[in-house]
């Protein structure tokens, strides 16, 4: 009899023959696949039911939303730096997800992170060549998202505090903090020139910024989306294939088995938090460096929590929070259009997204469970094929002379 299993590079159990098991195996990666896809139908069916009630044309404001998305090299580009810096903050909570820690401090860190790479770019500027300030810049965001994570770890190893309180509550802290630090002049405000100056940090200068793919083209795509894609790959690549994804998925599946196996639950708990904050802070260079051009105190529109919208949707894989990211920074730049165009409250564009948003993600949780049930069916199976060949292996020694 062919066939048999092997443990995948996730942890999972992966059934490969062509027997029953194989075959109830193999429904898991295509319902990956069509489960959100419906999610997304149904979530702009009803959209459109909300928007028939309110009394607005559909053909004007799905036509809206098509155009502001990817309907033009603008909009693509519009599409690819949404859809890049939701990226970073759902790789962030998929790093956290293996190891069964829920953190939610992507909005807070991104902030640090985006404080951290303005704070640098600025010092730097004048002083260090532009081929060095900017690398410089966006390492200082990531490194200020890792230490407000590591923060949040360094809690929770060492008094006790559980990752989700402790997160949500230091977004709180970091939100505030750049609020502060663009309130003063001695900090990152810029120089205060009549009433009317803005609290926001002085612009960066044009060559500090980051590259642009089309530069004196209509897209407005930068460098920050080749750095998400590269974050997408090396994370799939420490998950799937280091020692270190191992810990982290170890310390998820069985801390105590890990300690016994030689891990330091402690310091991985830690190391986990700081790598996860160190991706949701990369996208605080992406918006100052890439998009907005300055620091201010609005400057995440919830992107954060939308990468955990993305990463639940993505079913806690970096290629699915990529591809969620893209999805949901798409909605995001085709709403804006969809506001101006077809005359839709902003409000109401928000919550068609989050109608969106929570369909998708429902189903992409609820397949977790079936991939489960599905691989429990597959074990079994298995399991029932090889005690009948053995039975009949039995049975035909048994019957020779």
């Amino acid at each position: 009899m062919a066939g048999g299993r092997h443990v995948g590079s996730d942890g999972g159990l992966a059934v490969s023959d062509g027997s029953t098991a194989g075959k109830i195996a193999a429904r898991i990666p295509a319902a990956r696949i069509l489960v959100p896809v419906a999610g997304a139908l149904s979530g702009l069916i009803l959209s459109a039911v909300l928007l028939l009630a309110l009394g607005k044309s559909l053909p004007d404001a799905y036509g809206a939303l098509w155009d502001g998305s990817v309907g033009s090299a603008f909009a693509w580009g519009n599409t690819l730096n949404k859809g890049a810096a939701l990226a970073f903050c759902a790789l962030s909570f998929v790093v956290c997800f293996r190891a069964r820690l829920v953190s939610v401090g992507q909005e807070g860190q991104l902030y640090v992170g985006a404080m951290a790479s303005t704070a640098t770019v600025l010092a730097f500027d004048g002083v260090v060549p532009a081929a060095l300030a900017v690398p410089l810049a966006v390492a200082a965001g990531g490194a200020g998202g890792a230490l407000w994570g590591a923060l949040a770890g360094l809690l929770k190893v060492r008094f006790g505090v559980n990752e989700t309180i402790s997160t949500l509550l230091l977004n709180f802290v970091a939100i505030y903090l750049v609020g502060y630090s663009v309130q003063v002049e001695a900090l990152l405000r810029q120089e205060i020139t009549n009433i009317a100056t803005e609290p926001q940090s002085r612009a960066v200068p044009e060559p500090l910024r980051l590259p642009q793919f089309d530069p004196d083209g209509a897209s407005q795509a930068h460098a920050g989306v080749l750095i998400a894609l590269a974050m997408v790959v090396v994370v799939a690549f420490i998950l799937g294939r280091t020692v270190l994804g191992f810990r982290i998925r170890q310390l998820g599946g069985n801390p105590t088995m890990a300690a016994r196996t030689g891990a330091q639950p402690d310091w991985l708990t830690i190391k986990i938090m700081a790598i996860s904050g160190a991706l949701a802070g990369l996208a605080g260079p992406s918006l100052v460096l890439g998009e907005q051009f300055r620091l201010r105190a609005d400057i995440s529109d919830g992107i954060g929590f939308n990468g955990i919208a993305a990463a639940l949707m993505g079913s806690g894989t970096p290629v699915g929070a990529a591809v969620s990211s893209l999805f949901l920074g798409g909605l995001k730049a085709g709403g804006n259009l969809m506001e101006i165009r077809a005359d839709v409250n902003a409000f109401i564009v928000l919550v068609i997204q989050g109608i969106v948003i929570v369909l998708v993600a429902a189903g992409a949780i609820s397949m977790r469970g079936e991939s489960r049930s599905i691989l429990k069916q597959a074990v079994t199976t298995l399991r029932l094929d090889r005690r009948r060949a053995e039975e009949l292996t039995e049975d035909a020694a048994g019957s020779r002379p």
